[in-house]
């Protein structure tokens, strides 16, 4: 099986999950990826959010919702 970028990162940060407090959500629908990612570790919640036409899309545009919301 070959992987994509994306997907690599995906089992990387799914392997080193037991050392941080992590949510991943991945939803597939009508053609379209929407990708959220929440952490709460020592710094405060994070998350991010990213939509796609592929996962890979999505993937790649997680931005954090904190600089989203100020912007």
């Amino acid at each position: 099986m070959i992987l994509s970028a994306a997907e690599r990162q995906l089992i990387q940060m799914i392997r080193a999950a037991h050392r941080h407090n992590l949510s991943l959500a991945i939803r597939a629908r009508d053609g379209r990826y929407t990708v959220r990612i929440t952490t709460y570790d020592d710094g405060g919640p994070g998350a991010g959010l990213g939509n796609g036409e592929s996962f890979d899309a999505a993937w790649h545009a997680v931005t954090e919702l904190r600089a989203q919301r100020a912007g």
